[in-house]
């Protein structure tokens, strides 16, 4: 049975961008670390890229820039009570910066878990965001796998008394999209920034009228299907919209990374 236009409306999140409505985005990109063999060359042009994307969506990016660990949770604590989330229709959450499984590092020497993420902005601790879409982007690596080293499970990271059940119902209406599957390096060039990102901006200003969310991180991975690039295949690694997400911000034009006169960027870290 066909769906009436009525029952499609009330099934499609944000249909449009309406007026009133005061759209919100958090960006942390760290670049520069304890270690200056760390600094993250070429992570200002995926920043640029990112902000570029994001105003062009309609949204304001709270914008931060080399924090360590701590500073990175206080700005998420910070964004969940800002007092314009009940106008927003939807969040981003980008984070870019080196990682490691279930972890982003902060420029000191400890990291931050990505649970902190979801935990800040769930039902529970941020009512603001309650149904609404909130879309986390990570540019990290995940760890790499060390031969006759057994892996670390991702969701052991700490001990969890929680009900699982439950966790899903606090972290509903969420969807992350990580650069790399687990053990997978993070490579970026230099001068152009990383694919990953790059081809975030270039999906998302071509589909993002047509496709909802989960449909255009499919097609940013598929950018990957292409010699040399599968083992960097980017992944989602929680899903848990209810409905699908539309951005429709009308047409959108975002800039191109300059061609590299060698084909596509090469992958250097």
């Amino acid at each position: 049975m066909a769906m009436s236009t009525d029952n499609m409306t009330r099934n499609i999140q944000a249909t449009n961008v309406p007026r009133r409505t005061k759209r919100v985005a958090l960006l942390i990109n760290n670049m520069h670390f304890y270690n200056p063999a760390l600094t993250r060359h070429g992570a200002d042009k995926d920043e640029q890229a990112v902000v570029n994307l994001l105003h062009t969506l309609g949204y304001e990016v709270d914008r931060h820039r080399n924090l360590p660990a701590q500073k990175m949770d206080e700005a998420l604590k910070r964004f969940s009570r800002r007092p314009t989330l009940p106008l927003t229709d939807s969040v981003f959450v980008v984070v870019m910066s080196h990682g490691g499984m279930g972890t982003i590092c902060g420029t000191g020497n400890h990291r931050m878990e990505i649970d902190r993420i979801y935990e800040r902005l769930n039902s529970r601790n941020c009512p603001a965001l309650k149904d609404k879409p909130k879309i986390v982007i990570i540019q990290a690596s995940r760890g790499v796998l060390v031969p006759g080293r057994p892996p670390v499970p991702t969701d052991n990271m700490r001990a969890r008394s929680v009900n699982v059940a439950a966790r899903l119902h606090t972290e509903k209406d969420f969807i992350t999209l990580h650069c790399s599957a687990p053990h997978i390096a993070a490579y970026k060039h230099p001068a152009y920034g990383s694919f990953f990102i790059q081809s975030i901006a270039e999906v998302f200003s071509s589909r993002c009228v047509q496709d909802p969310i989960d449909e255009l991180f499919k097609k940013v991975m598929q950018c990957f299907r292409v010699p040399g690039m599968q083992q960097l295949m980017p992944s989602v690694q929680l899903h848990t919209l209810t409905k699908p997400f539309y951005l429709l911000p009308g047409n959108v034009q975002v800039p191109t990374r300059p061609e590299d006169p060698r084909g596509r960027p090469d992958a250097l870290r």
